[in-house]
C-alpha cells in the first residue's frame, strides 16, 4: 500500500505506474497545511482523468476534530474512492463517528450505504488496549495499519537496530486482525533507499503474520510484493504438502514426510493457503495485463 503525497505532482503521477495494491493518497501527516487545499484538488484532477485505473484508492484523511476533515471528506462525491485510512483512532467510538460522517454522504452522493471501506491505523499505546473493539466497531473495517512512529511516540519509545519496541505491539495487531478475518498491514520503512534493512523488516512481518506493509516509494512497493508474495519454492513445497497429504489421508494416514520434515493437517491448511494467495495474485496479475491491452 503506497503513501503519496497529494499535493506533489510528481509522485502523483509516479503513483499510477506503481506496483503496489493499493494507493494512498495522503491529506494528512505528509501534507503541510498550506497545500492541503492544493493536495484536495490534485486528487480531484487525478481521480476525473481515471488516472488510478486498476488499484484500490484510498484518502488518508484529516483526524476526527479537524476542520480540514470536512473538506477532505467532500471528496466522496467521485465513486472512484474505495475507502478511507482513519488516523489517530483511540477508540470504537472514533470509529463510529467516522461511519455516521461517511453513512451521510454516501446518503447524499446517492452511492450504496457502506461502499466506502475503513483501515484504520493503530498508533497508539491507548488503541492497542482498545483494538478488539475497534476491529469490531465496523463492518466497513477491512484492515488495520500499525503506525509505528506515533507509537513509538506514545510510549516513550526509541528505535533500536533489534526492534523489540515494535515486537509486542505488531504481534498484537495481527492476532486481533486475524481473529476477526481482517487484514494486518505493518508500519513503513523509514530508510527509502535501504532495501536490505526493508527486506529484513518485511521477512519478520511476513512470519508474524502480516499481509503487506505500508510502503513509501514505488522501488519499495516493489520490494514489498517480492516479500509477501509466495516465492516459486513456497508454492511448489505447498504443491507437494497438499497432494501428499491427500493421498496419506486417503490411506488411513494424517500425517507425511517430505525431506526429512513431518507435515500434518495445520501445514496442510497453511500450504492451501499459500496456493489460495498465489492463484489470487495470477488472477489479478491477468486483470492488469487486460486492463493496459484495452487501454492501448
Amino acid at each position: 500500500m503506497l503513501f503519496v503525497p497529494s499535493y506533489n505532482e510528481k509522485f502523483m503521477n509516479k503513483a499510477k505506474k506503481s506496483s503496489a495494491d493499493a494507493l494512498i493518497l495522503d491529506l494528512e501527516d505528509s501534507v503541510p497545511y498550506s497545500l492541503k487545499f492544493n493536495g484536495r484538488e490534485m486528487i480531484k484532477n487525478c481521480l476525473s482523468n481515471n488516472q488510478y485505473q486498476g488499484y484500490f484508492v484510498l484518502i488518508r484523511v484529516n483526524s476526527l476534530g479537524t476542520k480540514e476533515l470536512y473538506n477532505d471528506l467532500d471528496l466522496l462525491s467521485s465513486p472512484k474512492i474505495d475507502g478511507l485510512m482513519l488516523p489517530k483512532i483511540n477508540s470504537a467510538k472514533d470509529i463510529h463517528k467516522f461511519e455516521s460522517l461517511i453513512e451521510e454522504r454516501e446518503i447524499k452522493n446517492d452511492f450504496e450505504v457502506g461502499k466506502i471501506k475503513f483501515i484504520p491505523l493503530i498508533e497508539t499505546a491507548k488503541s492497542l488496549l482498545q483494538l478488539e473493539k475497534i476491529v469490531t466497531s465496523s463492518k466497513r473495517i477491512i484492515a488495520v495499519a500499525f503506525g509505528g512512529e506515533d507509537y513509538l511516540d506514545s510510549i516513550n519509545g526509541i528505535h533500536t537496530e533489534v526492534g523489540l519496541n515494535f515486537l509486542e505491539p505488531r504481534t498484537k495487531l495481527v492476532q486481533v486482525a486475524r481473529s476477526y478475518d481482517i487484514e494486518a498491514i505493518d508500519t513503513p520503512y523509514l530508510n527509502f533507499r535501504d532495501e536490505i534493512g526493508f527486506r529484513k523488516q518485511g521477512r519478520l512481518s511476513k512470519e508474524i503474520g502480516f499481509s503487506g506493509s505500508l510502503v513509501l516509494t514505488p522501488s519499495q512497493a516493489i520490494w514489498a510484493n517480492d516479500i509477501f508474495s509466495p516465492s516459486i519454492e513456497e508454492i511448489e513445497k505447498s504443491k507437494k504438502i497438499v497432494e501428499s497429504l491427500k493421498n496419506s489421508q486417503q490411506n488411513g494416514n494424517g500425517v507425511v514426510v517430505l525431506d526429512d520434515e513431518m507435515f500434518g493437517l495445520p501445514m496442510f491448511k497453511r500450504a492451501e493457503k499459500i496456493l489460495e494467495f498465489a492463484n489470487l495474485i495470477e488472477i489479478k496479475n491477468e486483470k492488469i495485463k487486460l486492463e493496459k491491452t484495452e487501454i492501448f
